[in-house]
């Protein structure tokens, strides 16, 4: 993946890991605690879990507290309420667990106009939304905080292939380990291999014709409808390994109200892109369609493709 040679990445998993993967009651609490767990031991004694309000970062800092673990929450609040949809989503997500938080403040429209291109420079980033992350892990290095964590995906199957929905941004945090002042762990739900395929195998195949950058998902209804499917089948797929998620009506970005912002100032509903997206994408993205596929032999996929339709079975994904 840090090669970004478009080469497909080897699961270095083998069929002996998949037929041990369980996904009893028990089994999935062990799994989640154990993630939690083994990643704390990567960030320090004062470790902080970012939370966005998303069901993939709700999911992390459940599994944190099922474990017992010691961390902060902090809710990143965009001034003049430009993420207002997702921080207050995120505060009442918990309140509703009784997970104490706190509030960062970030005056978001001062450091896309002022930072974005000098972080991109910094860390040879090619996303505003990342770049955004990598300052609030800079803030709370500077607040005393020892590590950071972020929700992050797992290899969900897309037009029966696993690992599709890897890309290059969420896991660009890889490369910059040695830039970072603190350890980040950019997805937590891709770090313990037992976690990551127990929710894997438990999401119902997203199928669309073509694949997600081919011409004909370009329409917003077209890629909002697939957005849709997609949210709620990981939603499921969450329930399923034991994490109850608090989902949203609409499954957001973060970035919609920013958006909007530079949309009505500029009378132009591409300035976001064009002023902070583009001009970084061109100089440090390599390809900007690149997906990371999985390479899986195929006794193991066979193997994994039983899992999925014997084990786990199609009559589980039933509407709820």
């Amino acid at each position: 993946m840090i090669a970004e040679n478009g080469e497909p990445n080897k699961v270095n998993l083998d069929k002996t890991f998949f037929e041990n993967l369980k996904f009893d009651k028990e089994s999935l609490a062990q799994y989640r605690t154990n993630a939690a767990v083994e990643c704390s031991k990567t960030l320090g004694d004062n470790p902080a879990l970012c939370l966005s309000g998303g069901i993939d970062s709700q999911a992390m800092v459940l599994c944190w507290q099922e474990a017992g673990l010691k961390f902060d929450v902090i809710i990143g609040v965009f001034k003049d309420g430009l993420n207002k949809h997702d921080s207050d989503h995120a505060k009442m997500f918990c309140r509703q667990h009784s997970i104490p938080y706190k509030e960062l403040e970030i005056d978001i429209v001062k450091l896309l106009t002022s930072q974005n291109y000098l972080i991109s420079q910094k860390y040879k980033s090619y996303s505003p939304h990342f770049n955004v992350h990598y300052k609030i892990v800079e803030i709370l290095a500077e607040q005393g905080y020892t590590g950071t964590c972020f929700g992050g995906v797992t290899p969900f199957k897309r037009n029966g292939v696993y690992g599709e929905n890897f890309s290059g941004a969420p896991f660009h945090f890889l490369k910059i380990q040695d830039i970072l002042p603190i350890p980040m762990q950019g997805s937590f739900l891709s770090f313990y291999p037992e976690l990551t395929w127990a929710i894997g195998l438990q999401c119902e195949d997203v199928v669309h014709e073509g694949s997600s950058t081919s011409s004909n998902l370009r329409s917003m209804k077209n890629i909002d409808d697939l957005n849709k499917l997609r949210y709620e089948k990981k939603v499921n797929s969450y329930l399923y390994s034991g994490l109850k998620t608090m989902p949203q009506d609409t499954k957001f970005t973060g970035f919609e109200l920013v958006k909007d912002y530079f949309a009505e100032k500029y009378n132009d509903g591409w300035t976001f892109e064009k002023r902070f997206r583009y001009p970084i994408s061109s100089e440090f993205l390599k390809d900007k369609h690149q997906q990371y596929n999985f390479l899986i032999d195929k006794e193991t996929l066979n193997c994994i493709e039983s899992i999925y339709f014997n084990n786990i079975g199609p009559d589980r994904f039933s509407p709820s």
